[in-house]
């Protein structure tokens, strides 16, 4: 199983989404790297039996979707396609750590795999303020625009907000968007400290087998 052309689909997303706000968000290239992102998931963790077709099904489901929410301006298609996104994405968590958690995986794939667990929670979770920002607006201050079409500010936020970094311009008001908000933060704090210690205990674990073939 190989992850660069995961991660590099993802990185591109998030840093075209951030670094080009708003009219990103609604151009054709939002559209083909988030399909790019759902094509490159699905060649990574299709897996075999039952998981092929369940991975497939749901690739289907979202790809149709998502491109119906982008040429058909309606609010419950655009909620649908939001949560067919957080369906697939931690799908796409769960797969890629069942796989990296194996003992025959190499170093260079966890430590990608691990990477690409981590974008994708980010995603989950600017997903999931979207449609906190919809069904209960105004669920964040000094948070401007319409939550679908203004998600780089959300994926900016949530990816502030699950590195702890928080600078504080876009804040949690309601209480749904604050529980989330602080169960981001535990979680992203949680993966570092648990998964990190997890690579350097299995990457000692092999010097130390090198150390006594030698």
């Amino acid at each position: 199983m190989k992850f660069q052309y995961l991660l590099i689909s993802l990185v591109l997303l998030i840093f075209l989404s951030v670094a080009i706000p708003g009219k990103y968000v609604e151009s054709d290239m939002n559209m083909v790297l988030t399909s790019l992102v759902l094509i490159s998931a699905v060649f990574t963790i299709h897996g075999k039996g039952k998981r092929f077709w369940w991975t497939i099904g749901i690739f289907s489901v979202t790809m149709i979707l998502n491109f119906m929410s982008f040429f058909i301006e309606n609010q419950t298609l655009l909620v649908t396609s939001l949560i067919s996104k957080i369906i697939f994405f931690m799908w796409e968590v769960l797969a890629i750590w069942h796989s990296i958690s194996r003992k025959n995986f190499s170093l260079e794939q966890r430590i990608l795999g691990s990477i690409c667990i981590y974008l994708l929670i980010g995603l989950v979770w600017a997903r999931l303020y979207a449609l906190v920002e919809i069904f209960q607006s105004p669920a964040f201050q000094n948070f401007q625009g319409n939550p679908v079409s203004s998600l780089d500010n959300l994926i900016y936020y949530s990816y502030a907000t699950l590195t702890t970094l928080g600078y504080g311009d876009i804040i949690p008001i309601s209480p749904i968007a604050k529980i989330l908000s602080a169960l981001e933060s535990v979680v992203g704090m949680l993966y570092l400290s648990i998964w990190m210690a997890l690579l350097v205990s299995i990457y000692s674990s092999k010097q130390n087998l090198f150390s006594n073939d030698d």
